[in-house]
């Protein structure tokens, strides 16, 4: 995912500790091209939102913007 120019970072989250042993491990993992190529594939067919994901919450009458809180700091 990080080979791609929209991705700048990764979070990998462990819901509980018998997975940071394996978390410790995944700078190892090696892709076969066939490999990226099928998850290629598969993340080309997505029907998200385009654009950044905050584009969502600054659409204040969107689904998403109406359920944000906003100005909490006032």
């Amino acid at each position: 995912m990080l080979d791609r120019p929209e991705v700048a970072a990764i979070i990998i989250g462990a819901t509980n500790a018998s997975h940071l042993s394996s978390h410790r491990q995944i700078h190892a993992l090696q892709l076969e091209d066939t490999d990226v190529s099928a998850i290629d594939a598969i993340t080309r067919r997505r029907t998200g939102p385009l654009g950044d994901v905050y584009s969502l919450e600054r659409d204040r009458d969107g689904r998403h913007g109406r359920i944000m809180k906003y100005d909490l700091n006032r």
